[in-house]
């Protein structure tokens, strides 16, 4: 009996750890049964599966998407009315103060050529850089995020992801405002260089730098 017992209790000790194991090796994202890429073997990403973990880079998020375009719209609008209708507020002064102290240290036009082989902080310097060529109204830039943080408040993501979704947010705003294609003539014909996209690492260097910027005004 005593062997028996044993048996028994080693036999509930292992699928107790096969179980363990299984949940450890599967993604993290809500209702996903998939592997993790390290147990799937196709990535070293030990937390998320393939799709999730392209659906975070991309969003900041594994189960909510960005914000759209006309749904910021509204809040910008709103913001750059109170931005132009409050030019001296000490908030609104501090704000585009920091937003121009960005665009000066992004430093001298590159080659688009070589945005592939930049890092994901050399990308964000070419797009504060291509917001400076392009001469926006630092009003407008200034209203555009604040509508990321705006819409925060109104549909926010998951409490575990709330940070990480809001630079990916932000940053994906200066990226649409600084984007574009770019042509280079060559003979024959033309070729296109394209903007780098708009996921990875660069959202979040966006992110936080423009994080920076409305700061003085999310805390007014």
């Amino acid at each position: 009996m005593s062997r028996l017992l044993k048996r028994h209790q080693r036999a509930e000790y292992i699928a107790a750890r096969a179980k363990q194991t299984d949940e450890h090796q599967r993604c993290k994202a809500p209702m996903c049964t998939r592997l993790t890429r390290a147990a799937a073997g196709d990535g070293v990403g030990k937390h998320h599966c393939k799709m999730h973990e392209q659906r975070l880079m991309r969003h900041g998020s594994v189960t909510k998407d960005s914000y759209r375009a006309p749904d910021l719209h509204r809040y910008a609008k709103r913001t750059l009315e109170w931005l132009q209708a409050n030019p001296s507020h000490p908030a609104a002064q501090e704000a585009k103060a920091k937003l121009d102290r960005t665009l000066r240290e992004a430093g001298h036009f590159e080659s688009q050529a070589n945005v592939p082989y930049m890092s994901p902080a050399e990308k964000a310097r070419m797009a504060w850089m291509r917001i400076r060529i392009k001469q926006l109204e630092p009003e407008l830039v200034i209203a555009k995020l604040m509508a990321v943080e705006a819409m925060l408040k109104v549909d926010p993501p998951l409490s575990g992801e709330a940070e990480q979704y809001r630079l990916w947010q932000l940053g994906k705003v200066v990226h649409r405002m600084a984007g574009g294609y770019h042509r280079r003539a060559v003979m024959p014909g033309q070729r296109h260089w394209k903007f780098f996209q708009s996921s990875g690492l660069v959202l979040k260097h966006l992110g936080e730098q423009a994080a920076k910027v409305t700061g003085t005004i999310s805390a007014g």
